[in-house]
């Protein structure tokens, strides 16, 4: 494949055109919304710690993203591109020569686990095509005390509930497929970071997360001790899920104490936070000051989580709730309109644009869709 000059952020960028999963060297463009958050995210991590950070891009591809941070994160100290493939490494070298960052970055072609199991960073991202699992273990040690772990995952429909024997087998975790599937495989995902630095008593805590197209991503404060760990685990447990009326409970239920049907369980898996305010906060600060050239859909991105922040686990979508119980699917904002009247938290969700996260019980917003008129 041709070997084509881009520009994305400030970084200017050699990588091989057509399909990325054809191409010598995997580079995608649709994943630029990703990488303009994660040089948000990297940033204010940096402004909170007020210290110079290494940071290791351990599966870094053309080396867009690595790139980025040396370029547009102000008071880093270091940035190591690594990548296995020798096409790789030599297309980040013209890279950093490209952009004159041989100061503050250095290429290396290594296996990830070996250069992450022998040297230590403040901030380790891994971005693999594919599952994260075969990285995480190294990557939980190599994360410096209170640095900052970020991890992709790009095989959606295992965590989703699709292949849930597949997930089982990769992540540890029974999952199954449901209308909230999108935040289901988003917590079996950081689920398996708890779990992996648990091992290493460490403890993983998430700070930021989003799902956008084929990608979930997640960043979080790695602390090394037993009882950060431990903590986490604490926020471990299960959702069972009726699949004849969509009822779902936080815990395990055999029969829904809506319609009496059986339910099924998934987990055990991560029911805390998502996103930690003070840290989501500041990213979209940062975000709202850079001129990215698609600030909008960052922004409209950023909004959506912004709402469900504080909200409980497990969205409703809409339409396959109104399907399954025969109801009128409702206007979203006056549905989250009648449920604020009613004393209830409500919002929307950047997992589903059909869906509203909530604290009302399923019998009351199975009511509400049924006698208010919401259209």
């Amino acid at each position: 494949m041709k070997l084509q000059q881009l520009k994305e952020g400030k970084v200017k960028l050699f990588a091989y055109g057509g399909k990325p999963w054809n191409a010598d060297v995997f580079f995608n463009p649709e994943a630029e919304v990703t990488r303009d958050l994660s040089v948000a995210a990297v940033q204010a991590w940096q402004r909170m710690n007020k210290e110079k950070l290494t940071v290791c891009d351990a599966l870094a591809g053309s080396g867009c993203r690595g790139l980025r941070y040396a370029k547009e994160v102000n008071g880093l100290k270091s940035v190591l591109l690594n990548d296995f493939n020798p096409v790789s490494a030599r297309l980040i070298k013209k890279n950093i020569a490209l952009n004159k960052l041989g100061r503050l970055c250095k290429a290396s072609r290594c296996d990830a686990n070996v250069l992450l199991s022998g040297k230590m960073f403040g901030i380790v991202d891994i971005d693999p095509f594919g599952p994260p699992v075969p990285f995480l273990d190294s990557a939980a040690r190599s994360v410096l005390w209170n640095g900052m772990l970020a991890v992709t995952a790009t095989d959606t429909s295992g965590l989703a509930g699709t292949y849930p024997e597949t997930c089982l087998r990769k992540y540890g975790i029974r999952s199954m497929k449901t209308d909230y599937y999108a935040e289901l495989g988003m917590r079996i995902l950081i689920s398996s970071i708890i779990s992996t630095c648990a091992h290493h008593e460490r403890g993983f805590m998430p700070l930021f997360s989003f799902a956008t197209t084929h990608y979930y991503r997640v960043f979080g404060t790695v602390e090394n001790n037993r009882s950060a760990a431990d903590d986490a685990l604490r926020q471990f447990g299960y959702v069972s899920h009726c699949f004849k009326c969509g009822n779902r409970v936080i815990g395990r239920s055999e029969t829904c104490g809506h319609c009496e049907s059986p339910m099924r369980t998934a987990g055990p898996l991560w029911l805390g936070r998502l996103n930690d305010k003070a840290f989501f906060q500041a990213v979209m600060a940062d975000v709202g000051k850079r001129k990215f050239r698609l600030a909008q859909q960052d922004m409209k991105l950023l909004q959506l989580i912004e709402q469900e922040t504080e909200l409980p686990p497990f969205y409703y979508n809409l339409h396959e709730i109104a399907r399954m119980n025969k109801t009128a699917i409702p206007r979203i904002e006056k549905l989250i309109g009648e449920l604020q009247r009613k004393g209830f938290a409500a919002g929307r969700t950047h997992f589903c644009p059909t869906a509203v996260k909530t604290d009302a019980k399923f019998d009351v917003l199975l009511e509400i869709l049924r006698t208010e008129p919401l259209r």
